[in-house]
């Protein structure tokens, strides 16, 4: 009796630990599954905002901020929010708006679409790896040479050489016309945002309130907003740490003979 007790003992206990083990499985699939989703949420689908917008500047989520686009000259927002992708990484806002610029012209990598892994390969590797930009973001310079590195035309406007009304021509020509975008790289601090430098595309201008659609691809702390060209001319005037010169504007376009293929 004794012996088929501690059978039934050990039994029993072996029963527990593989039903413990089951559990476990089933605990640590769930915590993948829900990781994943939360990832491909943030990237893609991201429904709420950790921060809201100063009250200068106007949520393009809001009715007036929706009016002000209804207003607005646009001719590259729809490739922007058609194309549109959220950084993944706090440094990867270059990255991420060098994707969606690309994408809505048409680049393409063996018949696929650019995200932000795909931007810095091939001869964008040379320029900066990943692990560098992961590091310490990306500059003006740098940012022009990875949109060439993928056959891109490209041109960089430092603030410090931009006056005022020559920055919001530049703007305003640009979003009148088609097959071309403009990237901005400005400091948050000055726009009265919370952050450091940041980069993203320039979604539309409207004249008669003079202010410039953002399209934050930092998605998960700051919605698309409306801000007044002088503040972010006076915000793109700011120094880059790690180049040495101001920050401010790339214009994107593809060449002519090959926007005509």
């Amino acid at each position: 009796l004794l012996c088929r007790s501690r059978v039934c003992i050990e039994l029993t206990s072996q029963k527990q630990m593989a039903l413990t083990g089951t559990k476990l499985r089933v605990i640590i699939l769930s915590a993948v599954i829900v990781t994943v989703v939360g990832v491909v949420w943030f990237v893609y689908w991201p429904s709420q905002y950790a921060l809201d917008l100063p009250s200068h500047i106007t949520a393009l989520t809001s009715d007036s901020g929706e009016q002000l686009l209804n207003e607005s000259v646009r001719k590259d927002y729809c490739g922007i929010e058609e194309h549109f992708v959220a950084q993944s990484h706090p440094a990867y806002c270059g990255p991420a708006s060098s994707s969606i610029v690309l994408n809505a012209l048409g680049v393409r990598v063996d018949g696929d679409k650019l995200d932000e892994k795909a931007v810095l390969t091939g001869g964008a590797n040379s320029i900066l790896s990943p692990q560098a930009v992961r590091q310490r973001g990306v500059t003006l310079d740098e940012l022009s040479r990875i949109l060439q590195a993928h056959s891109a035309k490209s041109q960089v406007f430092y603030g410090d050489d931009l006056e005022l009304e020559e920055f919001r021509l530049l703007v305003a020509h640009n979003a009148m016309t088609e097959n071309d975008y403009v990237l901005v790289n400005y400091l948050r601090s000055v726009a009265g945002q919370d952050g450091g430098g940041h980069i993203s595309p320039v979604g539309a201008y409207h004249a008669e309130t003079d202010q410039i659609l953002i399209m934050d691809v930092r998605r998960d702390k700051y919605p698309p907003g409306w801000i007044s060209t002088e503040l972010l001319w006076k915000a793109t005037k700011t120094r880059d740490p790690v180049s040495g010169k101001s920050r401010g504007i790339v214009t994107v376009s593809i060449p002519k003979r090959r926007a005509n293929l």
